[in-house]
């Protein structure tokens, strides 16, 4: 059975998970290395990041490098970085020194060459700098740009793949075609007859992978229906009254009340800036002293000058952040270091488009087993309680980075058994 959280999607009874890691050196020595030996990194040092390698601060980033690597190995036959010894491989590695794709399948492409280089990029700020922008050059490649690009973008707002455009032919189709040039060239032309048949049952997982995003989230989030809010809310309580920072703690920056022309009050975090409340101490007015499980937080986002706003709401158990981080452009599922507005330090997990400017809704949903985020009240991404780290505490982060933003119509609301139908006192 799959873990909690985690339920498989229609008709498919079973998972099966390969670790290219989890192997030995072939055909590249006389003795054979253990690839995944004990007090060591998880993982073959061909498909992990040279940052992984050096223990520093990875993110997201390293999913694509090892999508790269897996990329290379696919269409060429052999790992990028091929050495008879388990110091050579990571020299070779951490210098970026690996033969030309090109040379070793000449069939494959220019541009497919240039988005396996940039995948495998030593430094992390080279590659693609997320998913979306990885699988809009995937699309390109495939010649197919605007039904894929649509099809990303269905996956990354986290809407169900149940669309009755694409047929049964049309998935075959994909499935039995690899990346080789910008017209599909079939995998039945790499190389032997061997490497091909390992095409074609790597290349359609690999372009599955692709398609996903390398992550663990878009597939969970795309491929099955999405879970839906078991409780309601309740009476609610003011977290901000527009007078004063009650109950607010600034963490960093300047964060100060604003008054708008026609009267209207709300809490302006300036550029770097940074606040937080206490939900348990502000819901407790409300729910007999006690910090309720399950809650909701509402709130009105206007971006004003600020280029990004974040907003914590979740601690992870990597030790960062988890976060509702918003653009002009988009919103996104993020994680992030307790304090940073810093693009760099953010990693992203999904991301939905914003197609119109201005003031926007946000929802946060502390349900019985997930974490659900709305914008503007359509549901967008959520997160398994499991997850996080639960605790006895509740609070909730405002960001702002590039300028200052707006806060306005903050409130919190315990959530609590749907009421049955007739159940009213009228």
């Amino acid at each position: 059975n799959p873990p909690k959280g985690y339920p498989l999607p229609p008709d498919v009874p079973l998972v099966k998970v390969a670790d290219f890691g989890l192997a030995f050196l072939a055909e590249q020595g006389e003795d054979k290395t253990r690839l995944t030996s004990e007090n060591s990194t998880i993982g073959s040092p061909n498909y992990l990041a040279p940052e992984q390698l050096e223990s520093e601060t990875v993110d997201h980033r390293v999913d694509i490098y090892g999508l790269g690597a897996t990329l290379y190995h696919l269409l060429s036959g052999e790992a990028p970085f091929k050495a008879k010894s388990l110091n050579q491989i990571i020299s070779n590695k951490l210098s970026g020194r690996f033969r030309p794709l090109g040379e070793l399948n000449p069939d494959i492409s220019s541009e497919t060459v240039a988005l396996v280089n940039k995948m495998l990029a030593v430094n992390p700020e080279d590659r693609f700098a997320d998913y979306a922008t990885l699988w809009q050059r995937v699309s390109e490649i495939m010649g197919n740009s605007t039904q894929n690009i649509a099809l990303a973008n269905t996956i990354l707002s986290r809407n169900p793949l149940t669309s009755k455009s694409s047929s049964a032919a049309d998935t075959k189709e994909l499935d039995d075609t690899i990346l080789l040039d910008a017209k599909t060239v079939r995998a039945e032309r790499i190389g032997s007859e061997s490497r091909s048949k390992k095409g074609l049952v790597w290349g359609g997982l690999l372009l599955l992978g692709l398609l996903v995003g390398g992550s663990g989230y878009a597939w969970r989030q795309a491929f099955r229906e999405p879970p839906r809010a078991k409780l309601e809310t309740g009476p609610g309580v003011v977290l901000f009254s527009g007078v004063d920072l009650a109950g607010w703690k600034t963490v960093q920056g300047q964060v100060h009340p604003g008054k708008g022309e026609e009267g209207e009050y709300y809490l302006v975090v300036e550029n770097q800036g940074m606040t937080e409340v206490d939900l348990c101490q502000k819901m407790a007015q409300i729910s007999e002293g006690e910090c309720p499980d399950a809650y909701a937080v509402e709130l009105n986002v206007d971006l004003v000058e600020s280029k990004l706003v974040l907003i914590g709401f979740a601690q992870s158990d990597a030790g960062k952040l988890w976060g509702l981080r918003v653009t002009d452009e988009q919103a996104a599922l993020v994680q992030y270091p307790y304090g940073a507005v810093m693009e760099g330090n953010i990693s992203v997990f999904a991301s939905v488009p914003i197609e119109k400017k201005g003031p926007m809704n946000l929802k946060l949903v502390r349900d019985q087993e997930y974490w659900f985020l709305f914008l503007n009240g359509a549901q967008i991404a959520w997160v398994p309680l499991d997850e996080t780290v639960q605790t006895n505490s509740a609070s909730l982060s405002l960001s702002s980075a590039g300028g200052s933003a707006r806060f306005s119509d903050l409130m919190a609301f315990p959530l609590r058994e749907p009421r049955e139908s007739g159940s009213g006192s009228d």
